[in-house]
């Protein structure tokens, strides 16, 4: 059965077929639009370019292209519906489907243990405004697991849970918008390093709380308050134990660049001992474009007490790319990234120096394989992509690992210790990946996505294997995600 699932999926990818290379009405939405209206989350959707007028251009084909955008229209019909004077309330959702072939990557990571299986995940929203100053939104998740020989991982599966669920106060203030959020919310910001909700993940993660911000111009500001919870399979923990607050300050006042300054605080009481936890976590992102010149840079430390003992951490990390797109063909666009988070060295003289990556996307920077997290590690990686048509996206990406400290452990993405050699006479060398991605945006409501992953271990991962594990590994996938 497994098997046969990547050609069902390569049957879904020819049966939606390829979009038209232009639009045949005048004031029609382009699809770079349409798909950008789709946000990290979806209660930060904006389709304002429903707005718009949208008039026929007598040229012969406008039955082929409503043909075309006829599943496009039909689900722009969800989002305005006008319940009475100025009461809007607006429908959507997702479907995924993603197939995993895993080689000698294991439920704990790189023990030599090979899975196949099919995730599957339902997302389902309503967002209800009522007038310009109180809000509504209530969206419902249901993730399963087909297949397999591994129990599934905690970002697996969730049977019918509410993920977020939230009401919204909104006012015009000093020339800008203030807004207080209250309820069951996801979290998202800046470059999703340390605050994410996880959409590799198909659960996603959320938390309760409250949050409160402001919007002027180029200058935004948010703060919040909450708990995150910890979902697992058919249980769902409001995890009381554990306060996650900050501060989050945006301002993107110079034409092409971003400045992000942040403060955030973990509060923790883990549930069966282990200590009491309080840091915080102060930052400084910024990113931007001079010419064919990109660059990135984010900046973190952390103090505080873990566990009963002193904690001081830093992380950073540096990029530089180029838009090559006027020397070569096929808009190819590289980058070069450095990342290092730091880790502890003695874990016996009372204080703690291992970076805590908080609640990030690690995948999205470290490998598809999510063998490492920000936490004891140091990173090399260069970034191509390529264009070959408007809808089809490759990106090339590889990836050389090591550890800050050999006595320090290596944490897989969801920040647990994989393993550990407590002497360091294991090296740091943790190997290398080279991860391949194809995303194909057939249809402005879906795209379909391949990849391949390859690990090289390095001599801290074959120094730490078990017998007869090589600590090599493969990983491919095929991803469909169907937007309505």
């Amino acid at each position: 059965m497994m098997r046969i699932l990547p050609a069902a999926c390569v049957a879904l990818a020819l049966a939606t077929g390829a979009a038209g290379a232009g639009e045949t009405r005048t004031g029609c939405p382009s699809a770079a639009a349409v798909a950008a209206a789709y946000k990290g989350t979806f209660f930060d959707n904006d389709f304002s370019y429903l707005e718009g007028s949208c008039e026929a251009v007598k040229d012969g084909k406008e039955a082929e292209a409503d043909g075309r955008d006829a599943v496009r229209r039909a689900t722009d019909r969800l989002k305005e519906i006008a319940l009475a004077d100025r009461v809007r309330l607006a429908l959507g959702g997702e479907l995924r489907l993603r197939y995993h072939n895993e080689d000698g990557i294991g439920r704990t990571r790189l023990d030599g243990l090979d899975d196949q299986f099919l995730l599957s995940r339902v997302r389902a929203y309503a967002d209800l405004h009522l007038g310009s100053h109180v809000r509504g939104y209530v969206e419902l998740i249901d993730a399963r697991r087909s297949g397999g020989r591994q129990p599934p991982r905690g970002i697996e599966v969730v049977r019918g849970d509410i993920l977020n669920g939230f009401v919204e106060l909104g006012t015009a203030l000093a020339g800008g918008r203030a807004y207080l959020r209250a309820g069951r919310q996801e979290l998202l910001f800046g470059a999703q390093r340390l605050v994410s909700p996880l959409n590799w993940g198909n659960t996603r993660r959320n938390f309760d709380g409250v949050r409160i911000g402001y919007r002027r111009g180029a200058f935004a500001i948010d703060g919040w308050f909450t708990n995150p919870r910890t979902v697992t399979g058919r249980d769902r923990d409001r995890n009381s134990r554990s306060d996650f607050s900050g501060v989050y300050l945006s301002w993107t006042g110079v034409p092409g660049q971003t400045l992000e300054i942040y403060a955030l605080n973990l509060d923790s009481d883990p549930r069966g001992g282990g200590g009491d936890s309080n840091f915080w976590t102060f930052g400084i992102h910024g990113k931007g474009q001079l010419g064919a010149l990109l660059w990135e840079s984010e900046n973190m430390v952390q103090t505080g007490t873990i566990a009963g003992q002193n904690f001081r951490a830093t992380s950073l990390t540096f990029g530089l790319g180029r838009a090559l797109g006027d020397l070569l063909p096929l808009a190819p666009t590289l980058w070069l990234y450095y990342d290092r988070a730091s880790g502890d060295g003695d874990p016996d003289d009372g204080r703690d120096r291992t970076f805590r990556q908080l609640f990030p996307l690690a995948h999205a920077y470290f490998g598809a394989m999510d063998l490492v997290a920000r936490q004891n590690i140091e990173s090399l990686s260069a970034r191509l992509s390529l264009r070959p048509h408007p809808m089809l996206t490759t990106l090339a990406v590889f990836h050389d690992f090591a550890l800050v400290r050999p006595t320090d452990a290596l944490y897989n993405a969801g920040g647990a210790p994989i393993r550990r050699d407590a002497s360091g006479l294991s090296g740091k060398d943790i190997g290398r990946e080279l991860d391949l991605i194809l995303r194909l945006g057939a249809r402005s409501w879906t795209t379909i996505e391949f990849g391949f992953a390859r690990f090289w271990a390095g001599g801290f991962v074959r120094a730490t294997n078990g017998p007869g594990i090589s600590g090599n590994a493969d990983f491919l996938y095929l991803q469909s995600v169907f937007r309505f």
